[in-house]
């Protein structure tokens, strides 16, 4: 299974996936296969799988192998860190968090070594997210803060969303629903002004669970609401069924028993 946090509410660091070099808006990580993009920034911790590689994640990572020494040999740190970040994630992705941290630290050193700052960002953002992985959460948080001001220095949006939803995501998962709203609002105009509405959908989802758990149930159902129809318009199956998992959490938790019915039906 390449699913890192699958049993996670919502990371909404892991909807913006990273992966080495170019921050892909994967939905893998939020929206189409979903390591946990749906309610809660609250990323499950899982421990590494002793499993072998898929053949068909094998397969890509015989072809990174092989892009590695084409970039070693031609003496391009850019690209080989680039490389090692793709390889890092496909690590990540299969819960094997050693080897992706592994991967991840020789990206982020060429990284500093080429004075690419988008480039340790993402292998910074991978760290994180490794430690995340290994039940780490507090140590988390230095890499994302060290993602989050490269990206933000550099003015690439994208990235930085990632960093502010990690940062989110582990105080969540930490309890400190008041510290992941801060960050959990600064990220989502922009996502809005990214038009990425996969990560946009994820992030109202976060800060509809943070209200929630925080006892304000109006607030969070604003918010899931605002997800939902985000969630149906891009397919998004999985968004939408823990959205509405959400809103008939909040009506019970209001005692409004038939308003449950309508959304666990």
């Amino acid at each position: 299974m390449l699913n890192a946090c699958a049993n996670s509410r919502l990371p909404v660091a892991g909807l913006l996936l990273v992966m080495a070099g170019c921050l892909v808006l994967s939905f893998e990580l939020n929206g189409q296969e979903d390591p946990t993009p749906q309610l809660s920034g609250q990323e499950a911790s899982l421990q590494p799988s002793s499993a072998e590689l898929p053949a068909a994640a094998q397969a890509r990572l015989n072809q990174l192998e092989d892009a590695l020494k084409a970039a070693n040999a031609a003496g391009d740190e850019k690209a080989e860190a680039k490389t090692l970040g793709q390889i890092g994630a496909l690590y990540f992705q299969a819960s094997d968090f050693q080897k992706g941290m592994d991967s991840y630290n020789q990206a982020l050193a060429l990284a500093r070594s080429a004075s690419d700052d988008i480039e340790q960002a993402v292998a910074l953002i991978g760290i994180a997210r490794c430690y995340r992985g290994q039940a780490q959460n507090e140590k988390a948080l230095q890499p994302f803060q060290q993602a989050l001001d490269l990206a933000t220095a550099s003015g690439n949006e994208p990235v930085q969303a990632a960093a502010l939803n990690g940062i989110g995501d582990v105080y969540a998962f930490l309890g400190d629903r008041q510290k992941a709203l801060e960050y959990f609002s600064q990220a989502l105009p922009i996502t809005k002004d990214l038009r990425d509405r996969g990560g946009e959908a994820a992030t109202l989802g976060a800060i509809g669970q943070a209200y929630s758990d925080l006892g304000e149930k109006q607030r969070a159902l604003e918010y899931f609401n605002q997800a939902l129809p985000i969630q149906i318009e891009i397919n998004y199956r999985a968004g939408e069924a823990a959205t509405l998992r959400g809103i008939g959490k909040v009506y019970s938790d209001l005692g409004q028993k038939q308003r449950v019915l309508e959304y666990f039906s």
